[in-house]
């Protein structure tokens, strides 16, 4: 199973597109063995991209070693839509649902959610953030974090609605020619 995310609730089709494509092609660059994907309430600012991890620019993360300890960010869990898991299956093509998997985004963790590790849940893994809500507004948003032994990157990027479809507004981490490729 390739991983492909269907509008939930008040989603644009469009926008939710826009995410499978950078979902399948950080999947394409990456090879994770681990993939979780949140869907949060509303568009988010760039605040919460590196919370715990480095801003490492434009690809150079492929050669640079974050010496800081990258975490989750804290979202508030009653912020989060919904959170799906993905596992690289045996035969190292597809991806295949973690039922298994540990929520991410839970109550009750109060300051230790500024603690929590990528590292407790993956060793090699790609993590995405995403707005919900696009159907009625015209702002989108997406972070990613991928995150291996060797390395972190830490993106967020800013969408906008146009008449002919979502477009990269800006971003931290990522440029526009990088996003849209």
């Amino acid at each position: 199973m390739n991983i492909h995310l269907g509008p939930k609730g008040a989603d644009d089709p469009g926008f939710v597109s826009a995410i499978n494509r950078v979902i399948a092609d950080l999947i394409a660059r990456t090879r994770p063995r681990d993939v979780f994907v949140v869907q949060v309430a509303d568009p988010f600012g760039d605040r919460w991209c590196g919370t715990g991890g480095r801003f490492l620019g434009e690809r150079q993360a492929q050669t640079v070693v974050s010496r800081e300890i990258p975490t989750l960010p804290p979202f508030p869990p009653e912020r989060i839509l919904s959170e799906e898991a993905f596992r690289l299956a045996l035969d190292f093509v597809t991806y295949v649902r973690n039922n298994d998997a540990e929520p991410l985004h839970v109550h009750g963790l109060k300051g230790k959610a500024y603690q929590r590790e990528l590292s407790m849940f993956t060793e090699a893994g790609l993590f995405i953030w995403y707005s919900g809500g696009t159907g009625t507004g015209n702002r989108g948003t997406v972070m990613a974090q991928v995150v291996t032994p060797e390395y972190t990157d830490v993106w967020h990027a800013s969408l906008v609605r146009t008449l002919s479809g979502w477009e990269f507004e800006q971003g931290i981490g990522i440029g526009r020619e990088e996003f849209e490729r």
